[in-house]
């Protein structure tokens, strides 16, 4: 017999058995109970306060243009013009600071958005779209993580520079409003 054919079969059936321990291991390994504590040891389950609950949500009234308030947001070649409307406001008990984002093309196009950020947790949520005045709710929307570059760099910077300053805080109404407020006059005044 030829010993290259030998070697060479030999080396193959040894590449497919290493193969298919790598395509098993994760599979077994995954399906194995994994403990933490000594034999026996059941993991407590944290009581139902301190699991995050979501707070229903109620649509605020549509935005008007004189009340708005201007964000001061670096866009760099961005030419949308960023605002909030301070009657939208609200942070609940569930660390969700909710508002309404007007966000205006150079054309003057209105996008309208009443959304939340989740403070500690970097992450957005719309609730609904404004379209003619009217609210359009999203009931399906999801929690998205916060992007801190382009169109969407607004609420990476509400959420660090006046909603959310660390994750183990976050602020209330009053305050990001008097910080809003503080770096951007209302429109019309």
């Amino acid at each position: 017999m030829n010993p290259l054919p030998f070697f060479f079969v030999h080396r193959v059936l040894a590449l497919c058995a290493g193969l298919l321990i790598c395509v098993t291991l994760p599979v077994l390994a995954g399906s194995l109970p994994v403990e933490d504590g000594p034999a026996g040891f059941i993991p407590e389950k944290p009581p139902d306060d301190e699991v995050w609950k979501e707070q229903a949500v109620a649509l605020p009234p549509y935005p008007e243009q004189d009340r708005l308030l201007e964000l001061d947001i670096d866009t760099g070649a961005n030419p949308f013009r960023y605002y909030l409307d301070p009657v939208s406001l609200s942070v609940g008990d569930d660390r969700v600071v909710r508002f309404t984002s007007v966000i205006v093309s150079p054309s003057g196009v209105w996008n309208v958005t009443y959304e939340g950020l989740h403070c500690g947790e970097h992450s957005y949520q719309r609730f609904a779209y404004g379209v003619d005045r009217q609210w359009h709710p999203l009931p399906g929307s999801s929690w998205q993580r916060i992007v801190g570059s382009g169109a969407q760099r607004y609420r990476k910077v509400l959420y660090e520079k006046y909603m959310c300053p660390s994750a183990e805080r976050y602020r209330d109404a009053g305050q990001i409003l008097r910080l809003l407020r503080a770096s951007r006059p209302p429109i019309g005044d």
